[in-house]
């Protein structure tokens, strides 16, 4: 079986990364998470009869946590195969590497599209971590949170996710 692997390719724009939030909901959920957290740390603090953190450290909180935000940003990747016939092992085995990667194929779609959700609980799981398989003669389209692109993809080639960034 010869496939060729596209590179991921963020569908944002540069402006998507430095405010990148794509809905309501999921910027409800990072405040209400982010502030949870904060106040859970100065719980700790004070339980070890520590001074609180002054309200600045909430600052570098919601800054520090938006990484988060900027790993759900869409992106996409195509695997192209020489042969139809191989592009079914090669469907079933990504569907079930998205299965294995806490997602849940959900109703809809049809025969040449798939669509996964996260199995996380509705309140902290973004339709932004949604993932689209389609396939379309030799060609299979990934798309999805950009982290979870990079993590398919290097799964698929065989090349851990660090090697993907850093190298």
């Amino acid at each position: 079986m010869k496939i060729e692997i596209s590179d991921v390719e963020e569908l944002s724009s540069p402006i998507g990364h430095l405010l990148p939030v794509q809905s309501l909901k999921q910027l409800g959920s990072y405040i209400v998470s982010t502030i949870v957290g904060f106040f859970i740390f100065q719980s700790i603090l004070m339980a070890l009869k520590l001074p609180p953190a002054p309200p600045i450290v909430l600052i570098a909180a919601f800054s520090g946590s938006s990484v988060i935000l900027n790993l759900t940003l869409p992106a996409r990747f195509f695997i192209e195969m020489e042969s139809i016939g191989d592009d079914l092992i090669l469907l079933n085995d990504i569907k079930n590497r998205i299965v294995k990667y806490g997602y849940q194929q959900s109703n809809g779609g049809s025969v040449t599209v798939y669509y996964f959700k996260s199995r996380l609980p509705s309140i902290i799981s973004w339709k932004e971590n949604d993932i689209a398989l389609e396939k379309a003669k030799n060609k299979i389209t990934l798309r999805g949170p950009v982290l979870m692109m990079r993590i398919l993809r290097g799964n698929i080639i065989k090349k851990p996710l660090a090697k993907q960034i850093f190298i």
